[in-house]
């Protein structure tokens, strides 16, 4: 029986081997993508960790491969979330210590500017083009996405390095593809 099955049955000493193997992958795919905020880095992976924690019911992976796959997608969300809390924050406080009814507005509603629209307008063409990968380019490209090296990733998931940059070369050359024909696109 592997260390998740009895995470998963209960046994919550099991994390202790699963932190010290996955753990340090953890952080430092999170300090990456924090740009080496430690003090977030390490909000963000103790978050990671008391989340699956709660939530290893959930687990449906075979081995410790999925296990590491499926914390670090926990990690991403938690980074994402830390970054949307700190981002309305900022905007709140703006708002607060002026008086201009104009950062309120901006606290709480998008804005109409055409250069804001036209990102947002690509932003969502990335995002499909990137979900319509095939799983393994995907996951692959999502943890590049969040800084991680091409070891860092074939550890991650399993993959040697040389088809972690093969996936990457044919991700990049299916994105190029597809955001070209979605520019193209009338609308």
């Amino acid at each position: 029986i592997t260390l998740v099955a009895l995470a998963q049955a209960g046994h919550m000493d099991a994390f202790d081997p699963l932190y010290r193997r996955v753990g340090g992958l953890v952080f430092n795919v999170t300090l990456k993508r924090t740009n080496h905020d430690w003090a977030r880095t390490q909000d963000v992976a103790s978050e990671t960790w008391l989340t699956a924690m709660r939530v290893i019911d959930q687990f449906t992976g075979t081995c410790e491969d999925d296990f590491r796959r499926w914390l670090l997608g926990i990690a991403r969300y938690r980074n994402l979330k830390f970054h949307d809390a700190f981002r309305s924050r900022e905007l709140q406080s703006t708002a607060a210590t002026s008086g201009d009814s104009f950062f309120k507005r901006a606290a709480s509603q998008p804005t109409d500017d055409a250069e804001d629209s036209a990102h947002e307008a690509l932003r969502v063409q990335l995002r499909r083009a990137v979900e319509s990968l095939p799983a393994m380019q995907r996951q692959i490209v999502l943890l590049r996405i969040d800084g991680a090296s091409t070891a860092e990733i074939a550890q991650a998931t399993g993959y040697t390095p040389h088809q972690v940059t093969a996936a990457v070369r044919r991700a990049r050359t299916m994105l190029r593809r597809r955001l070209n024909d979605a520019q193209s696109q009338p609308d």
